[in-house]
Order: C-alpha cells, then structure tokens, then sequence
C-alpha cells in the first residue's frame, strides 16, 4: 500500500468523528498507515475488511474502533429514543418520522 494513497474528503471528515468515539484507554493505532487500512475496509471490502478487534503490532488500529463504539452509541441513542427516555426533561415529545421523536421545542423556531 503506497504512502500517497489518497482519501476521500468525506472520509476524512468521518476519520476526525471516529477519534472522538474511540475510547482513551485502548491502545490505538492513529498512523496513516490505519488511516488507509479503514478506508479501504470502508470503500472497498472484500479482503481489505478486517475486525475492528483484531491487533496489528499489539495496537487497534483507532479508526476501526472508533467507528464501531460509535456506531453503538448511535444505536443506543436511537433505542432510547424510540423508548421516549431521551426526552424526561424536554416535555412532550411529538412523532416527526415512524421511527424518529423530536420534542416540539426543537421544531419550532420560537418566533424568530
């Protein structure tokens, strides 16, 4: 795999997201080297998939389980938001999709 391998912006982007989500007390790999390896995991497939648990040189590679502790989070946020727990403070919440509950002060735009 080359140096100059590019990334998309997009992911880039996504790469930024996925080191907030990974957790501080794991040792991760933050190299570009596993940069390249989740990307072309991400675009690619097939063969370039890898476990977001599996070590190379005793580290995680970062991305990879930055992605899959995020992808959890958002799962849970979505299961308590279908159950209506994310929403005790906010009052009432009203259904704006079949699977989405918004509370109404986000809607609407408070007379601005």
């Amino acid at each position: 795999m080359g140096v100059d391998m590019k990334v998309s912006q997009k992911f880039t982007k996504m790469s930024k997201i996925y080191e907030m989500f990974c957790p501080s007390d794991v040792q991760c790999d933050f190299t570009t080297a596993a940069l390249h390896n989740q990307y072309l995991a991400e675009s690619k497939g097939g063969i370039h998939k890898f476990k977001y648990s599996q070590q190379f040189d005793g580290k995680y590679n970062g991305y990879s389980v930055g992605k899959h502790y995020m992808d959890l989070t958002i799962k849970i946020w979505l299961e308590d938001v279908n159950k209506r727990k994310l929403y005790e403070d906010f009052g009432e919440p009203v259904v704006v999709s079949k699977t989405l509950l918004v509370p109404i002060e986000l809607i609407i735009d408070n007379g601005k």
